[in-house]
C-alpha cells in the first residue's frame, strides 16, 4: 500500500518537471518570425530582450507586484499587531471580510470596472496600474486571515511576509483581472507579464516568444515558493501578546465587511431588487449555473488529485526536507505552464474534456505545494486534507486564462471563463452582470466562512 501511495506524488513530480523542460526547450528552439536564422538557440531570448513591449510589461509587473506586496504586508502586520491570533473569535463579519479571496478573478475585475470607466487610460497608464494593484490587494488581503488561522504561533512580521509573498505569487499569475480592467490599453502600455504572455501565446500564437515569459513566471514561482517554504517550515517565534485583552467589540471585522461590499455600490442601479426575475432568468439562459457547477466539479476533482499526491512519501527522514522543498518549488513553477503546454499537444486539447485538464493542472500543483508544506511540518492527515482543499480552491479560482486557452465551450466553462467571456462586455447585460456578482459574492462569503471555521492542527503528527 505504501508503494501505491507514492505513485501519485512521483507522477506529479515527473509531469511538473516535464512541463518545465518543454517550456525551456520552446524558449530556446521554437521558431519565431522576427528572429534571424543566425541567432539560435537563444533567438527567442534575444527577441524578448529587444522587445519594447516585453520590457514595458516587465516594468509594469514589478510596479504592480511591489505595490501589492507592500499593501498586503503592511495591512497584515497592522492586523496581527493589534489582535493576537490566539484571541481571535471568528464571526460572519470576518467571513464576509475574507470573501474577496474566494471570488474568481473576473468577478473581482467586474466589481471594480465601473471605477476604471472614469479614468483616462490614454494619458494616465501609471494611475491605472496603481488602481489595478489596489484591486489585487483588495482581493488578496484576506490571505492574512488564513495565515493567521493556520499559523497561530507565527510572529507577526513572519506572518505578514508569508501573506505578502503568497499575494505576490497569485498576482503574478493573474492575467484575467488586468485584461478586464484595462485591456492592456493604451497601446499595450498597461500589460503585465502574465497578460502579455497570454496575448503572445493565445492571440499571436507565438509559442517560443511566450515561453520566455512563461519561463520568467516559473522562475519567479521558484524564488517565491522557496522563500515561503523556508518561512513556513522553520520554527517561528510566537506572536507578542497585547498589553491589554482584546476588546469584546472590535471595529476591524465590520470595516473589513464594509470594504468587501464597497464595490457593489458601483452596480446598485442595475440590481433592481424589486424585480430580479428577469435578470436571474437571463443568467440561467447564459449558463451561469452551469459555470458554477463546472467550477465545483473542477475543484472537487482537483482536491481529490491533490489529496492523493500530498498523501505520498518518497523519502526517508534525512531527505524529507529536500523533497518537500523540491515539491513546493516545482509545483509553484509549473502552475502557470499547464494550459499552454497542453495546447502543444493538439490531440490532448481536442479529445480530452477541458475540465479534466484544468482539474489536473490545479490538483497537481496544489498537491505538490501542500505535500511540501505539510510534510516538512509533519501535519496530520486531517490538516493535509484541509490544506489541499484550500490550495485547490485558490488555484481553481485563478485559472481564467487557462480556461480560455483550452476553449472548452460555453457549457464546459467554469465560472471564471464564463463571466469573462459572456458577462464582461455586453452592455445589454448590466442587470445580469450585477446579479451574477451579488450571487458570486454570496457564495464566496459561504466559502470563506467554511475556510475560517475549519480546525487546523498542524503540529499533530501524521
Amino acid at each position: 500500500m505504501r508503494r501505491l501511495a507514492r505513485l501519485p506524488l512521483a507522477a506529479a513530480l515527473l509531469l511538473a518537471l516535464g512541463a518545465l523542460a518543454l517550456t525551456a526547450f520552446a524558449a530556446l528552439y521554437a521558431p519565431h518570425p522576427g528572429i534571424p536564422a543566425s541567432e539560435p538557440p537563444a533567438g527567442n531570448l534575444l527577441g524578448a530582450a529587444r522587445s519594447y513591449l516585453f520590457r514595458q510589461a516587465l516594468r509594469n509587473t514589478l510596479l504592480v507586484a511591489a505595490l501589492v506586496f507592500a499593501l498586503t504586508f503592511a495591512a497584515t502586520l497592522l492586523r496581527l499587531r493589534k489582535v493576537p491570533a490566539a484571541r481571535r473569535a471568528w464571526s460572519a463579519w470576518d467571513a464576509l471580510a475574507a470573501a474577496p479571496l474566494f471570488l474568481p478573478a473576473p468577478a473581482t475585475a467586474l466589481l471594480w470596472r465601473p471605477l476604471f470607466d472614469h479614468i483616462d487610460l490614454a494619458n494616465r497608464p501609471d494611475l491605472a496600474l496603481a488602481l489595478v494593484a489596489l484591486v489585487f490587494a483588495w482581493r488578496l488581503l484576506p490571505l492574512s486571515f488564513l495565515v493567521e488561522r493556520m499559523a497561530e504561533h507565527a510572529s507577526a512580521p513572519r506572518a505578514a511576509i508569508v501573506t505578502g509573498l503568497a499575494a505576490l505569487w497569485l498576482t503574478l499569475l493573474d492575467a484575467g483581472t488586468l485584461l478586464l480592467l484595462t485591456g492592456g490599453q493604451p497601446f499595450n502600455a498597461t500589460h503585465v507579464w502574465a497578460s502579455w504572455a497570454f496575448h503572445t501565446v493565445w492571440v499571436s500564437r507565438l509559442w517560443g516568444h511566450g515561453a520566455v515569459m512563461l519561463g520568467g513566471l516559473a522562475a519567479a514561482g521558484v524564488l517565491i515558493a522557496g522563500l515561503l517554504h523556508y518561512l513556513v517550515t522553520h520554527p517561528p517565534g510566537r506572536i507578542t501578546p497585547a498589553a491589554s485583552p482584546a476588546p469584546r467589540v472590535r471595529l476591524a471585522p465590520y470595516l473589513g465587511a464594509a470594504l468587501a461590499l464597497a464595490p457593489l455600490t458601483l452596480h446598485a442601479p442595475h440590481l433592481q431588487l424589486a424585480a430580479p426575475g428577469a435578470s436571474l432568468a437571463g443568467l440561467m439562459r447564459l449558463g451561469y449555473f452551469h459555470w458554477l457547477a463546472n467550477t465545483v466539479f473542477v475543484w472537487l476533482l482537483a482536491w481529490l488529485i491533490a489529496a492523493a499526491i500530498a498523501a505520498g512519501d518518497l523519502s526517508r527522514a534525512p531527505r524529507r526536507d529536500l523533497l518537500a522543498w523540491t515539491a513546493v518549488v516545482v509545483g509553484a513553477a509549473a502552475y502557470p505552464l499547464w494550459p499552454y503546454v497542453a495546447t502543444q499537444f493538439p490531440g490532448l486539447a481536442q479529445n480530452v474534456d477541458s475540465r479534466l485538464i484544468l482539474a489536473g493542472a490545479a490538483g497537481i500543483s496544489a498537491g505538490l505545494i501542500a505535500y511540501g508544506l505539510a510534510g516538512a511540518r509533519q501535519a496530520s492527515r486531517y490538516t493535509v486534507l484541509c490544506m489541499t482543499a484550500l490550495a485547490a480552491a485558490l488555484l481553481t479560482l485563478n485559472q481564467t486564462s487557462a480556461q480560455i486557452v483550452l476553449e472548452g465551450g460555453r457549457r464546459a466553462y467554469p465560472l471564471a471563463a464564463g463571466m469573462a467571456l459572456y458577462l464582461a462586455e455586453a452592455p445589454t447585460l448590466a442587470g445580469e452582470r450585477a446579479w451574477s456578482l451579488l450571487l458570486t459574492l454570496g457564495l464566496a462569503w459561504l466559502a470563506a466562512g467554511a475556510a475560517l471555521r475549519v480546525r487546523h492542527d498542524v503540529d499533530q503528527p501524521r
